[in-house]
């Protein structure tokens, strides 16, 4: 993670590069979501969304982190914060955005946790949340008080393949 010490200054910069970058790509002023996804695990999400997280908090701007990965959640282990409660226990209604939503150690990063996993939800397959869930995420994600999201989904794989192929 960025800002921790352990990382190159490249590699910080790299991050700071995206972060201009991204405010530069829009010109409408209060809250942006950014979501941050892939077709496979593994290639980075949780790493990129977080790090963005923390530059765009380094930079002064109020950030919150929602972990969306509800297959193998890392943004609480990434900023050293319980798993729960978190996005889970909210769309539940076993918490609320208050409860549900952390601070963490960076300055202007707060975190929505994937929260537990609900018994009836496997890691291979997560069921689709209900539509009243899905409003309570909704409306903790547009909280006024947080007005820049980040978040990691998921991986989904593509119904279509997109990549054109050669004619004989």
């Amino acid at each position: 993670l960025i800002g921790s010490g352990r990382v190159s200054n490249m590699f910080t910069e790299c991050f700071r590069s995206i972060r201009t970058n991204v405010l530069f790509s829009s010109t409408d002023e209060g809250g942006r979501v950014i979501i941050v996804t892939s077709s496979v695990p593994g290639e980075g999400k949780t790493i990129i969304s977080a790090n963005l997280a923390v530059a765009l908090a380094h930079a002064g701007h109020r950030v919150l982190l929602l972990d969306t990965d509800m297959r193998k959640p890392r943004a609480h282990e990434m900023l050293s914060a319980p798993i729960a409660p978190g996005l889970s226990n909210l769309l539940v209604g076993n918490a609320k955005a208050a409860e549900a939503i952390q601070d963490t150690q960076v300055q202007g990063l707060w975190l929505l946790t994937a929260g537990t996993l609900p018994a009836r939800v496997s890691r291979r397959r997560p069921q689709e949340p209900p539509v009243e869930a899905r409003m309570r995420m909704s409306s903790a994600a547009s909280d006024p008080a947080h007005p820049r999201s980040r978040i990691p989904v998921s991986p989904t794989r593509m119904a279509a393949r997109a990549t054109p192929r050669s004619r004989r």
